[in-house]
């Protein structure tokens, strides 16, 4: 299992980051059509809500890579500049040897 961790800043101007907001759905549908990725998720964060994340799942290595070295990667990065998103930035992750599963709390 590999995450992409690709954070980004929306435009401080409100009606330029709802437009962000639609192609972010365009985009989202795309990359779910990606061979080899398993989920998407998108966080905001609580006190700076211009910043973004979005995480998503791949089967493997070479997916992720792929994915990140194609057509619709390089559009993604181009529309979200033009559309004024910035500090866009991706990192890659895999999961940790010590703790390969998410941990669940017993705690109700």
């Amino acid at each position: 299992m590999v995450n992409i961790h690709f954070t980004w800043d929306d435009p401080a101007d409100a009606a330029k980051a709802r437009a962000l907001d639609e192609f972010a759905v365009q985009w989202r549908e795309e990359a779910m059509r990606s061979p080899g990725i398993q989920s998407l998720q998108a966080f905001v964060h609580p006190h700076a809500l211009l910043q973004r994340v979005s995480v998503t799942t791949w089967a493997d290595i070479d997916s992720a890579n792929r994915f990140m070295s194609s057509d619709v990667w390089r559009k993604l990065i181009t529309e979200m500049q033009a559309a004024g998103a910035t500090n866009i930035k991706a990192q890659v992750f895999m999961a940790c040897p010590t703790t390969p599963v998410p941990l669940r709390s017993t705690v109700s």
